[in-house]
């Protein structure tokens, strides 16, 4: 892995909204575009990827983890998220933007934005049909 040093200038220009793989490859360093979700067990990578990509609003498990809440995540977890729960750490510094987990606050309006776009896409499919 190539590591890079980011100025604190550079941080704040970008509003301090971008995940470490975004430093990487502005340093030149070889970085996938997509998010990798391989790292998260098999059964939550769906849920983790609707809610990342769409603003779905994840089950309680996974709310708590992108909430930055992992103590009470742990009392929502099945065996397999427990055993792996240092790996959910791992996949939201490295893979995710920071606008979408942090806080309880970051991760409701992730949804929120979602959401308002979902509607704004819906109305407009509608007035389409109601010209035709």
């Amino acid at each position: 892995m190539k590591y890079c040093i980011v100025s604190l200038k550079e941080v704040a220009e970008a509003g301090f909204n971008l995940s470490p793989r975004y430093w990487l490859k502005k340093k030149g360093g070889k970085v996938k575009e997509e998010i990798d979700y391989s790292i998260l067990p098999e059964h939550m990578r769906d849920g983790m990827q609707r809610y990342v990509q769409y603003g779905v609003k994840p089950g309680d498990f996974l709310y708590l983890v992108l909430s930055n809440d992992f103590v009470h995540a742990l009392g929502q977890a099945d065996s397999i998220n427990t055993a792996r729960i240092v790996d959910y750490a791992k996949f939201l510094y490295l893979e995710l933007p920071t606008a979408c987990w942090g806080s309880r606050e970051k991760v409701d309006a992730w949804i929120k934005l979602h959401a308002d776009a979902r509607k704004a896409a819906n109305e407009a499919k509608e007035a389409q049909k109601g010209e035709r």
